[in-house]
């Protein structure tokens, strides 16, 4: 067996699918479940069951599996302590951020950065989804609202709030809405716009902030904004003041080394987005 068997031992044991099982490890079912039946033939052992679609391990798997996971652990401590030593004033650093947050507070304010430290490559990566700075999946991530899933050891820092207001066409009496899909009521401002309809149908659902601007500018409707976002599309106007505010926060990966890649982009990020939220 490779560290590759031992990782799909262990991330079985994390999936309730064979669906969400090959995204856990980023290859396609076909190709994991290949990999599932090579593991056992290596083994002699029947490890894993498929019941209604559901992956179970079975006994003999769940014995093996308690003793890969301190394994999987360690391995993923030494990549953080490589990281930590290849950290320099210099290199790339991988920075995720949603795409309001990109899009209208980061993009076009790089300037400062590049001029002060030019050998740092910034990686910004448009992120609609969580990602786990644990895993190794970035240095520094920023998300809106208070993140709940972190591990203990990822730095954490509150930088401001982002306003949203309600934008539409000047002068505009609509009473139809343009809003996020049912799927993410669990949002703040989503939920806002759901007490509105109070069981109505909007006239347009879309997951892109962007293109509800451009819908609301097509006269079409009114939308929930983020107030930067709203205010970027010369067509349309805030109607009124902002209706709930959502916190901002920028997380990072520790580094002991204040003048490290890392902690320098960390250092200009939260300027950045505290300068820009205040704004607001």
């Amino acid at each position: 067996m490779d560290w590759n068997d031992f990782q799909l031992l262990d991330a079985a044991g994390r999936c309730s699918s064979l669906t969400e099982l090959s995204k856990e490890l980023g290859a396609d079912p076909t190709t994991v479940s290949r990999h599932m039946r090579r593991v056992e033939d290596h083994l002699g052992l029947t490890l894993f069951e498929r019941t209604r679609g559901r992956l179970v391990l079975t006994p003999q798997a769940q014995h093996l599996a308690q003793h890969i996971s301190p394994m999987s652990s360690a391995a993923l401590r030494v990549l953080r302590e490589a990281r930590v030593f290849q950290d320099a004033p210099a290199g790339k650093v991988a920075v995720s951020a949603p795409p309001t947050i990109t899009r209208h507070l980061l993009a076009g304010r790089i300037g400062k950065l590049s001029a002060n430290f030019p050998t740092i490559t910034l990686d910004l990566t448009v992120e609609r989804s969580n990602v786990r700075l644990d895993k190794l999946e970035a240095d520094i991530a920023v998300r809106l609202g208070r993140p709940t899933d972190i591990a203990a050891e990822i730095l954490i820092q509150r930088v401001g709030s982002l306003p949203y207001a309600v934008f539409g066409l000047s002068g505009s009496v609509t009473d139809r809405w343009i809003c996020y899909p049912q799927e993410f009521s669990h949002l703040p401002e989503a939920a806002w716009v759901e007490e509105q309809l109070a069981g109505h149908a909007p006239i347009l659902r879309s997951n892109d902030p962007d293109v509800m601007a451009a819908s609301a500018a097509d006269g079409i409707g009114k939308a929930l904004l983020a107030v930067p976002a709203g205010a970027a599309v010369a067509a349309i106007e805030q109607l009124g003041e902002p209706v709930l505010q959502k916190e901002v926060y920028v997380m990072r990966r520790p580094s002991p080394d204040t003048q490290s890649a890392i902690n320098l982009v960390h250092e200009w990020l939260v300027d950045t987005l505290t300068t820009g939220l205040r704004a607001w």
